[in-house]
């Protein structure tokens, strides 16, 4: 059975934490919200009061995407890239 879960609120603090980690590997890239159209354990800990975001830190075209199937597979350069953004963007959230 479905199970609804409130959505999490834009955080201007979490907002601008991301803005500034894509910002520093791709400057002038836009960042937009937007509702993912499948589910994800977020599921629960929104239903428990916990704000959740999913946010990529891997950054490649639609056609190259492989998730979830035989194939699944990323770019090494991507690979080492999200390593960067997201010590950019946890450092940021959380401080040094």
């Amino acid at each position: 059975e479905p199970m609804a879960s409130p959505a999490s609120p834009l955080r201007d603090d979490v907002v601008s934490a991301v803005t500034f980690a894509v910002e520093a590997r791709y400057q002038g890239t836009k960042v937009i919200p937007y509702l993912a159209p499948y589910g994800t354990d977020g599921l629960h800990t929104r239903r428990a009061g916990i704000p959740t975001y999913g946010v990529m830190g891997v950054f490649i075209k639609g056609s190259d995407l492989f998730a979830h199937g035989l194939n699944e597979r990323v770019r090494v350069r991507e690979f080492f890239g999200a390593q960067e953004y997201w010590k950019v963007l946890l450092t940021r959230l959380a401080g040094r």
